[in-house]
């Protein structure tokens, strides 16, 4: 297969979706299909921007990269950042299948099953937007703006905005490249504004997932990992014995640690009392945790290591005695307090289908989807008589598929509004709506095109 006569030069922290997509742009290759068949020789092939497989292919077309295939891989794509946590072999094994295409590299290093989740969007740093026009001429994707997580630009401290390419299906196999365009000025936050204490630990954060893109991590096993962090708790006296972690005072710590910032990446709050990631990651080495939880974990542990040591042991005696008050006598056999679960359970449930019902393009509030963001799919389920606030909490908040279709209906009437459309059926495409919907989507387009009444003024 011969090479390919021109291939723009990757740029410092650039990710190699963004270079795919910039080649087909000063090629004038405006067809997705084309621009597939050009870089691979196939049409069909997908355009994944975290962790791209069928390497070799590409590279073959490419002389110039050929000898710098793994610099390639970990500089300008989330290998380094999906790998950093991971022992030899799954890095050998991730490696390969990003170059022969074989098998799903987010199913060999567990990435599929995380709950950190991934963006729905390519996202952006409206600053070094601006900076990259100035020096480059043209806008481009950074990497360490696409790690699972990061809510702030690592380099200007400032909110990331979600661009408009969706990762989903309809984009599955086109390079969209970063323009105004996609990247507009008023591009929604990734996050609502963060203020005083948590904007410096999102800072904090951003910086410590982009510092594994940047340079590789000694391989470690999760048997080394685990016992690394009882060491380190240990030093904190939050060890007792010679491995019995103190769960529930490493639990208020680490909530009172980052607070709010939590609830503003899914997946990372742990319900107390609960099974949750930050039980399992010092406890159990049976398999692999988000990038995002060991970071958060580490930045807990430094932040603790730091303080002076009178202050430490003074803010753990607190904990350690408001763990003692909130502590209730057993009831049933188990340490478990099965109705304090119950009640803190139900909250984060409604407080995480709050924000899912806020999320655009909307997306359904479901018992699995509710489930995968707290605990893992089915914890409720197995537990349903023990938790009977949260069973009923978790039914009146799911949504069925006509609630689900009433609202989605509802939001792309909105925006057909805003751009002055008042076609029904762009609707009824746009929501993916059967066709019996189409006399309600009328009604509606009525209903909300009417003006609103003014309220008189007080005299």
């Amino acid at each position: 297969m011969r090479g390919l006569a021109f291939f723009p030069p990757l740029l410092p922290g650039e990710l190699l979706y963004s270079a795919l997509a910039r080649h087909g742009v000063l090629n004038g290759l405006t067809s997705p299909k084309g621009l597939m068949k050009e870089l691979y020789g196939r049409a069909n092939m997908i355009a994944t921007s975290d962790l791209p497989n069928n390497l070799s292919t590409l590279l073959g077309r490419l002389p110039a990269l050929q000898n710098a295939a793994r610099d390639l891989m970990e500089v300008h794509t989330l290998y380094g950042y999906y790998t950093a946590f991971q022992p030899l072999e799954p890095r050998k094994m991730a490696l390969e299948a990003m170059l022969r295409g074989e098998g799903s590299v987010h199913f060999l290093l567990g990435a599929s099953v995380f709950r950190t989740g991934r963006p729905v969007c390519l996202q952006f740093c409206p600053d070094c937007a601006i900076q990259q026009e100035h020096d480059h001429g043209f806008r481009y994707w950074r990497v360490n703006h696409q790690l699972p997580g990061v809510l702030v630009c690592d380099r200007h401290d400032r909110r990331l905005r979600r661009s408009a390419v969706k990762l989903q299906a309809r984009n599955r196999h086109a390079y969209i490249a970063a323009s105004r365009h996609v990247c507009p000025d008023d591009s929604e936050p990734v996050t609502e504004r963060l203020r005083g204490r948590s904007r410096a630990l999102a800072t904090e954060l951003a910086r410590k997932c982009a510092d594994l893109t940047a340079r590789e991590r000694p391989a470690s096993s999760f048997h080394e990992l685990r016992d690394g962090y009882r060491e380190r708790l240990r030093d904190l006296g939050l060890v007792r014995g010679r491995h019995k972690v103190r769960q529930r005072e490493l639990h208020l710590l680490f909530v009172d640690h980052f607070a709010e910032l939590l609830d503003r990446m899914p997946g990372t709050r742990p319900v107390a009392r609960c099974e949750t990631w930050l039980n399992s990651i010092v406890r159990s080495a049976g398999g692999a945790h988000s990038p995002l939880h060991h970071i958060l974990l580490e930045a807990f542990l430094d932040a603790m290591e730091e303080l002076p040591d009178k202050r430490r042991a003074a803010r753990i005696d607190a904990i350690r005695s408001h763990a003692d008050e909130a502590s209730e006598p057993e009831t049933s056999g188990s340490d478990m307090d099965w109705h304090a679960i119950d009640r803190e359970y139900s909250i984060a449930l409604r407080k995480r289908a709050y924000r899912m019902e806020r999320l655009s393009p909307p997306v359904r509030v479901t018992a699995a989807s509710l489930e995968k963001q707290l605990n893992g799919r089915d914890w409720l389920a197995k537990r349903i008589e023990k938790l009977p606030i949260s069973a009923l909490a978790m039914s009146e908040i799911v949504e069925s598929v006509d609630e689900f279709r009433a609202r989605r209906m509802r939001w792309h009437i909105r925006n057909c509004l805003d751009r002055a459309e008042d076609d029904p059926w762009i609707v009824m495409r746009g929501a993916g709506l059967p066709p019996r919907y189409i006399t309600r989507v009328r009604k509606e387009f009525v209903v909300q095109a009417r003006p609103r009444p003014r309220l008189a003024r007080a005299i």
